[in-house]
């Protein structure tokens, strides 16, 4: 399987969000800076907050309703975290921003990839074929198998005598 340049740009980019994470992990547990309560928490909120950009990025120009799922959860991930930990919200508070952050990419994603899903679900597809369609091509595929057929050649053992 062949990896595009699209593919590969996201994959690197993947890389630099963990050396980034690991980066700012080091740092924090070196005492040049505090940010979060523990050194391991920096790691994970980088991560998923610079993963769920990616996905978010990637989700919209793709038009996958799957890889915004996934940023919708990373970035939620990571916004609950950043509230509980420097804001000291009440959990409550944290849980209404979730679902509005979360409605918001539910929102975003129907938006992108709603056209998309409707013309699947009504068959409208130009890449959609009905029974009859598919019918009709295996027929005449059969049928140019059965004109091509060759039989094989039938060879007695009274033939190899002579």
């Amino acid at each position: 399987m062949k990896i595009g340049k699209k593919q590969a740009g996201y994959a690197a980019a993947a890389f630099l969000v963990f050396a980034l994470a690991l980066v700012f992990t080091i740092l924090e547990w070196a005492g040049a800076f505090t940010v979060c309560s523990h050194p391991v928490s920096m790691f994970f909120f980088v991560l998923a907050a610079g993963l769920g950009v990616l996905l978010a990025v990637q989700g919209l120009s793709e038009k996958s309703p799957f890889l915004m799922l996934l940023a919708a959860v990373l970035i939620v991930f990571a916004v609950s975290y950043a509230l509980a930990d420097w804001a000291h919200l009440a959990w409550w508070l944290i849980v209404l921003v979730d679902v509005v952050l979360f409605a918001f990419f539910v929102l975003v994603n129907f938006l992108s990839s709603g056209i998309k899903t409707e013309e699947i679900a009504l068959n409208k597809s130009p890449d959609y074929k009905n029974y009859e369609e598919r019918k009709a091509e295996r027929e005449a595929r059969e049928k140019a198998e059965e004109e091509n057929y060759v039989p094989p050649e039938i060879k007695s053992f009274k033939d190899d005598n002579k």
